[in-house]
């Protein structure tokens, strides 16, 4: 009987995900909760297909570059099966105690009425308004004001961290300046093929060296003389901050059409700012839960991501699971290197698995499930992790590699490749922040992005990767890492 519980209840968090991706009504309490654990039971028993999420706002129709035609044929990331130690846990939830946590209903019907998980931000005041200015200055019934967060080829931007903690930076700087917001890089593929536009269309159709297209706002007179352009890429984010504050002054010194390029962020720490603080304050965002309200409001991964996910998450955020993250960044010679990939050993990096022992043990309840969500850049240590660790470790099973820059074309298989390699760090970087605690290595700013998108202080730890400094004790106060020391570390925040 036990199993039948926990199959429920993972139904029904699966139902209400799926849902949550199609919103238009409301109902009643507890007609919700029963409609979700009815109709969620039986798509497990029956193995019924889960809906696909809704598209968000349509993306402008992109005019393909020359270098780009081969990824029209591009047929996405495809249906993804578990890994197989998610089965594996499954079976062992099934002979593991109900938990009767009193919030968790209350967390499924919070999740339900607004349409967010219950461990992310509240919808801002800004949200709406911020819509209404970017699609009046698109459809032409405002004068265009636009900033650009662009990478192109040939540019450092980073891997998927840097990336986007350089679109939250511009994208702050658009919204305290009242300016339509874009997106857009070049390799290893545009960033509409791996997110949705949940709320407006940052879509950036348009390059410099490619004059057969233009979404219709670039036609504009206001816009005549081109784009002005800042460069702070691997830049000391001292220079980028100094930049914001003569930016609120000048207005983008009088161009109505700006470009920033950024690998660092600067949001978080935004808010030490008086500049800056009190407006965004006044907005309804916060240093904590900001860069998760922004990356939802701007981003949505691609439907085979989500449901994908949503066989992880509807596991991991049962009651009877305590799920902690545990990022191991190896180096890239792992990726590319299968020799040198044997040197890295469950004993090379205890570190690691020591602490999560620790955390466990101080912040889990005694009736659940200890789980540790491994996530490495090393093949060999997942292998050996799910052999040394088999009744606590779960992988997604989705290859690593670092999204960087490079672009090659042989054809489009290396496009296709680099495509889904793209996504598969999407998904292993949405179920990292999916987690009850996160174990994160420094000087990645991976991790460190995943944990100011959960917005949940006190629930990191970093641990240094060549284990020279090991906290004495993960599971006491002192080894917690704070947003503070993460915002000045690595690619700042």
């Amino acid at each position: 009987m036990q199993g039948v519980f926990v199959k429920a209840r993972r139904a029904s968090l699966q139902t209400l995900k799926v849902i949550n991706r199609h919103r238009g009504f409301r109902t009643r309490r507890v007609l919700i909760l029963c409609l979700l654990v009815a109709i969620g039971f039986f798509l497990v028993r029956l193995g019924a297909p889960r809906t696909p999420s809704a598209p968000g706002i349509p993306q402008f129709q992109r005019a393909w570059t020359a270098d780009e035609l081969v990824l029209k044929k591009y047929s996405g990331w495809g249906k993804h099966t578990p890994h197989a130690s998610l089965d594996s846990l499954l079976a062992k939830l099934d002979k593991h105690p109900t938990c009767t946590d009193p919030t968790w209903h209350a967390h499924l019907v919070e999740e339900w009425e607004t349409g967010r998980p219950y461990r992310a931000c509240k919808k801002g005041k800004w949200e709406d308004s911020y819509a209404q200015l970017h699609a009046a200055m698109l459809n032409g019934t405002m004068p265009p004001k636009l900033v650009e967060y662009r990478c192109q080829r040939g540019w450092q931007c980073g891997g998927l961290a840097d990336r986007l903690f350089g679109t939250v930076s511009t994208f702050m700087m658009a919204l305290v300046t009242n300016r339509a917001f874009f997106m857009g890089w070049d390799f290893p593929v545009p960033p509409d093929m791996v997110f949705d536009s949940p709320y407006i269309d940052w879509s950036l159709p348009f390059d410099e060296q490619w004059k057969g297209y233009q979404n219709p706002i670039y036609n504009s007179t206001e816009l005549a003389n081109g784009p002005a352009a800042w460069d702070f890429v691997n830049c000391a984010v001292d220079l980028l901050e100094d930049f914001e504050k003569r930016t609120l002054v000048t207005d983008w010194d009088g161009w109505n059409w700006a470009q920033l390029r950024t690998n660092r962020g600067s949001f978080y720490r935004a808010f030490r700012k008086p500049w800056l603080e009190p407006t965004l304050r006044d907005m309804g965002l916060d240093p904590v839960t900001g860069y998760g309200c922004i990356i939802d409001y701007l981003i949505r991964p691609k439907p085979d991501v989500l449901e994908f996910l949503t066989e992880y998450t509807s596991v991991l955020q049962l009651p009877e699971v305590y799920s902690i993250a545990i990022q191991i960044r190896t180096g890239d010679v792992s990726m590319r290197t299968p020799d040198a990939d044997l040197a890295n050993t469950v004993n090379r990096y205890q570190h690691f698995f020591r602490c999560a022992q620790q955390v466990g043990k101080s912040y889990a309840r005694p009736d659940q499930k200890i789980v540790w969500l491994l996530l490495t850049d090393s093949a060999h240590l997942r292998q050996e992790a799910l052999r040394r660790y088999a009744d606590k470790v779960v992988i997604s099973g989705i290859g690593a590699t670092h999204v960087a820059d490079q672009w090659k074309s042989d054809g489009g298989l290396q496009i296709f490749a680099d495509a889904t390699a793209f996504q598969d760090s999407v998904a292993d970087g949405w179920l990292m922040e999916s987690v009850d605690f996160q174990l994160t290595t420094m000087d990645s700013g991976y991790g460190a992005l995943q944990s100011f998108r959960r917005g949940k202080p006190g629930s990191t730890i970093t641990m240094v990767k060549n284990g020279d400094w090991v906290p004495p004790d993960c599971g006491a106060p002192g080894a917690l890492t704070t947003f503070d020391w993460l915002a000045d570390s690595w690619s700042s925040a």
